[in-house]
């Protein structure tokens, strides 16, 4: 984390060390001023823009995401906690900010988002497979207490409601969801023989019953 000014009046931008290391540059006022904003990622700059004028109709206090462009060129996220140091006329015109690197954090959320995305495609297919199978018998079968209705959820997929979990847990949490839907899939597989075998015991025998009438 590093700290630094801006003065929208002075036109000053002031970094630590910390700061230029981050950067790879020490950077100026026109780097991050509203004319400019070459530090901020460009499909980024939108958001940064109405992320300002947020902190603009709360006094100058918030917090800002955005990627960010070091001077090799690398892209890294970023959080800013944001307070203001001078008012004029009662609007705020420099500020303070704390600024940390949330890159890994945003990296970590990315990744479960994917596994989210995972689990419920996986899921959807499994309705699709059992659905073209069984064609309007599909949610009877599913509900059937002679078959396991836990085959594919009803509900979507989520991560915990509670704040207090992490992201290890929620990982592990997700990686055994993954891991029940493979196991499911053999249980599906034998549960769709089965219906398979019983339609085809049932067709003969129609087809008997209609030979001996």
């Amino acid at each position: 984390s590093f700290i630094w000014e801006i003065d929208y009046l002075a036109k000053t931008a002031t970094f630590d060390q910390d700061a230029v290391d981050f950067y790879g540059q020490e950077p100026t006022f026109d780097m991050i001023s509203k004319r400019e904003k070459s530090l901020t990622h460009p499909d980024d700059r939108e958001i940064s823009k109405l992320q300002a004028k947020r902190l603009g109709e709360n006094g100058g206090y918030g917090r800002m995401e955005a990627r960010e462009i070091r001077a090799d060129g690398s892209i890294k996220w970023v959080r800013s906690d944001v307070a203001p140091l001078k008012i004029t006329n009662g609007v705020p015109t420099s500020f303070v900010l704390l600024t940390s690197d949330i890159t890994e954090e945003m990296k970590r959320h990315e990744r479960l988002a994917e596994m989210m995305v995972r689990a419920n495609i996986a899921l959807s297919e499994k309705r699709k497979i059992l659905a073209e199978l069984c064609g309007d018998d599909s949610d009877a079968f599913l509900r059937s207490s002679l078959t396991p209705a836990d085959l594919i959820s009803d509900q979507p997929l989520a991560a915990s409601d509670s704040t207090e979990s992490t992201f290890t847990q929620l990982f592990a949490g997700f990686d055994q969801i993954l891991t029940e839907i493979d196991e499911r899939d053999t249980a599906l597989a034998a549960a769709v023989q089965q219906l398979r075998a019983a339609r085809t015991s049932a067709e003969t025998a129609n087809i008997a019953k209609s030979q001996f009438l």
